[in-house]
């Protein structure tokens, strides 16, 4: 049975909302029904969490600074949301970090096969041959570092 098919428990309802709004207004302490338990128990519990949760006064100086946060915050988001795709990858740094080893692996498939050193026989020492390849992909992750460095908010 709906609420709005039964009278009765449409005027609790009504009595309850005006007896909060009256408790939030500072008019009322009390619980002021007596004859309904239900009415009651909803009362105290109004009660309760008024005490539980005073009221927060709110002075001139705090309002303004509150709408000055959300007006900035509000600007911010537009902007974030105007902003290509591109540079939102590039918005937060664990995208960024992201982006940087997806493409540090890509250029170092491309570039290892190019830089490797023809071994020839099997019995050739190899231990003066250059290893480009690890230090191409250092490289590559000391430029990708820097980027990010440079790019951090401060």
């Amino acid at each position: 049975m709906s609420q709005s098919s039964n009278p009765f428990k449409q005027n609790l309802d009504d009595r309850l909302a005006n007896f909060t709004d009256d408790v939030l207004e500072g008019r009322k302490q009390d619980s002021v029904s007596e004859m309904e338990e239900e009415l009651l128990q909803l009362e105290k519990t109004v009660l309760s969490m008024r005490t539980a949760f005073p009221p927060i006064n709110m002075d001139e100086a705090r309002i303004k600074q509150m709408q000055v946060r959300l007006k900035n915050r509000i600007k911010r988001e537009q902007e974030e949301a105007s902003l290509p795709f591109w540079q939102k990858l590039f918005s937060t740094p664990q995208y960024a970090m992201m982006v940087g080893v997806v493409s540090l692996l890509i250029v170092f498939l491309l570039v290892s096969p190019s830089v490797t050193v023809p071994t020839g026989s099997s019995t050739t020492a190899t231990a003066l041959n250059p290893a480009i390849g690890p230090l191409a992909a250092g490289g590559l992750v000391a430029v990708i570092i820097i980027i990010l460095w440079i790019k951090r908010r401060k």
